[in-house]
This record gives C-alpha cells, structure tokens and sequence, in this order.
C-alpha cells in the first residue's frame, strides 16, 4: 500500500531550539515509535520554503516572504524588509513540491523514509529583495529595497549570480530537487 506521510518543514536539528521545529521533531519521533512497535510505514517529507500564488482567499499568503515580497512592490512600489538582509533560505515552487510528492508516492517503498525537498539553493532575503525588485522593473515597475531605519539599498550584486528560479508564480520557472 501507499506509505502514510508527514509533512514536515524543519530541516536539520537547529530547529529543535524553537517550539515550531520541536513540534516536527516530536511528530518525527512519534513516527519513527509507530514503525518500530508496529511496523509502520511512512515517509517524511521535509520542505524548504515553499511559495507561489494562495488557492484559497481564506488563505492569508502574505506571511510568505515572496508573497509579501511581491505584493507590496505592487501595491506600494517599496519592499521594506524586517531585518538587515542576511537571513538565508531556500525556496522550492509548490508545483515543484506537488511533482515531488507524486515521485515519492509513484515509487511507494523506494524512497527513504525521511525525504528533503528543496531547490538546493539558498539566497539572503536583501538578495530576494533585489530579485523581486529586478522583476519588477522588467514589467515596468520602478521599485525601492528599504532596510530597517529608513535606508534604502540601491545594490546587491550577488543576487546577480543566482539562476531566477524564484518567483516563478510571477514571472520565472523553478527546479526541484529530492535528497535522501
């Protein structure tokens, strides 16, 4: 039969430190109890960020950086971030999480029982912001990177160097990969 699944989205073990990924951890455990006393199968699936258009209007998407992103340039023509820039993350679209779940529930018992899904490439949020920007000016948008304070961030040169798989929900397309 099909595998039972947990989704997941802590990756690694720093995410025990806070009650969002202890939550995950416990539900991993949990799990892994099941299939020891009552041989029980399943597979994990841990998720990077995920992203792309909300489904539903009860849904409230704005919480997603590239949503919130994305949005306020439009609506506003300013993307003001939260912090100084250098948090990392990585994105994966969710078509990409949608084609890998399908993968992994095709090959039923020939995937591991804890799988990551990501896109393997990790960005810092000034840099995401200057992508977005970047898009925006393509469409015609003249849109300014705020930092906290009030200053405004005229450059990220780095973001130059990363293939434009973000935002494919607006513009580009996106690649996924499955590490076991």
């Amino acid at each position: 039969g099909i595998r039972d699944f947990c989704l997941s989205r802590g990756l690694g073990d720093v995410y025990k430190r806070q009650n969002y990924g202890l939550t995950h951890f416990f539900c991993e455990e949990i799990l892994h109890m099941f299939n020891r006393s009552k041989n029980f199968k399943y597979t994990i699936v841990r998720l990077a960020n995920s992203y792309g258009p909300a489904m539903y209007t009860s849904c409230d998407s704005l919480w997603l950086v590239i949503n919130d992103f994305c949005l306020s340039a439009l609506n506003n023509n300013i993307i003001q971030l939260k912090s100084d820039g250098t948090p990392q993350r990585d994105f994966v679209y969710l078509d990409d999480v949608a084609s890998a779940v399908k993968f992994i529930i095709d090959k039923n018992n020939e995937v591991p029982s804890i799988v990551n899904i990501s896109s393997q490439k990790t960005m810092t949020m000034l840099e995401l912001a200057h992508l977005t920007k970047d898009v925006c000016k393509n469409i015609g948008l003249n849109v300014k990177v705020m930092l906290p304070g009030g200053v405004e961030s005229l450059d990220c040169k780095s973001h130059k160097l990363i293939n434009k798989y973000l935002i494919k929900s607006w513009l580009y397309d996106s690649n996924f990969k499955i590490n076991t």
